[in-house]
């Protein structure tokens, strides 16, 4: 099946496998095409900014991409675009404890885990490329797990939905060409262009 889409490098289509569904992985096509990054220019309506330094700032993690048994999400990340942390200089890890110590002191944390992303999708599971850290404070109702890497047998049938994700991108891509009209109904085009076993393959995924 096709993994590959115009625009899009090796690392670019990984990030795709780490994405929730169609709808997610549609405009992650879209942003990278555009050499646009989300975490660069920031949605208020999406992102709330809680804390702004000079080079990080850091928002709470909107409600759709909470995690189970999570009572408080925050994301800090850099002001300019980069994705490793040899890329980082020493201000960038001073302002960065500043943050981190400012986040825990407002928000009242007595405990949670720091986590932060770096370099290449395939070994952290990020969605992101823009280096960011993840602060997770857990509620006490559940158990609670950070993916950093993912069981192979899952990342190859992660990859068949990919494959069929592109082909459902390039009908909408083709459709919207011809006619002007874009659709946002995943099910439709899947069922449009993808067999009874594709369709399996991405139905637990639909919005």
């Amino acid at each position: 099946m096709n993994q590959t889409i115009p625009g899009l490098d090796s690392q670019d289509i990984t990030l795709l496998q780490n994405a929730r569904n169609y709808h997610y992985a549609r405009d992650m096509i879209l942003q990278i095409r555009k050499n646009e990054c989300s975490f660069c220019q920031l949605d208020p309506n999406k992102n709330k900014v809680i804390f702004d330094l000079e080079l990080w700032h850091t928002w709470t993690c909107p409600p759709q991409f909470m995690a189970k048994s999570i009572e408080k999400h925050f994301v800090i990340a850099p002001k300019r675009h980069i994705t490793h942390i040899k890329d980082m200089t020493g201000e960038d890890w001073a302002d960065l404890a500043g943050i981190a110590n400012i986040i825990t002191e407002e928000q009242d944390i007595d405990g949670g885990a720091l986590l932060m992303r770096f370099g290449n999708p395939a070994k952290n599971a990020q969605s992101m490329r823009h280096l960011h850290c993840n602060i997770y404070v857990p509620d006490g109702t559940g158990e609670v797990k950070l993916t950093i890497a993912k069981d192979p047998a899952k990342i190859a049938k992660k990859k068949l939905v990919v494959a069929c994700w592109i082909k459902m991108f390039q009908l909408e891509e083709a459709r919207e060409f011809v006619t002007g009209e874009h659709s946002f109904d995943d099910k439709k085009l899947a069922e449009n262009c993808l067999s009874n076993e594709e369709y399996a393959l991405v139905e637990p995924y639909f919005v």
